[in-house]
């Protein structure tokens, strides 16, 4: 019989060592409502797009992730709309060129990365 008790304690102590990982769409919403953010999880972590929004609809910046890191084109957006930067992440790091707008939509500045470093040519 005390063995069968330790079974038993063994089992709880197991079950409440694993944790509790979320897979699915989690959501969030602003205070009038809105849809404030719709992100992916697996196993807890982000994996796959997240977008966030102002609160009145229009997308603040959208990313994607793989396992919690960033990889893939981010970009963010002024209130209105229109483009404020994007850049393109692989497994975390800034690569390729990253651009900065304008509320107007002109671009502001351009800057190459590789690897997560600044290139200068």
């Amino acid at each position: 019989m005390r063995h069968l008790y330790i079974v038993i304690l063994v089992c709880f102590v197991i079950a409440g060592c694993q944790s509790n990982t979320f897979d699915g769409i989690q959501r969030t919403y602003h205070d009038n409502g809105e849809i404030k953010s719709s992100t992916i999880m697996r196993n807890g972590i982000l994996h796959g797009p997240s977008v966030h929004y102002y609160p009145n609809g229009n997308i603040k910046f959208e990313s994607t992730y793989h396992r919690g890191v960033l990889n893939g084109t981010s970009k963010h957006y002024f209130e209105n709309g229109n483009l404020k930067s994007e850049a393109t992440y692989e497994f975390g790091l800034l690569n390729g060129d990253a651009h900065e707008y304008y509320s107007d939509g002109n671009i502001k500045s351009t800057v190459q990365f590789i690897n997560g470093s600044v290139n200068k040519r």
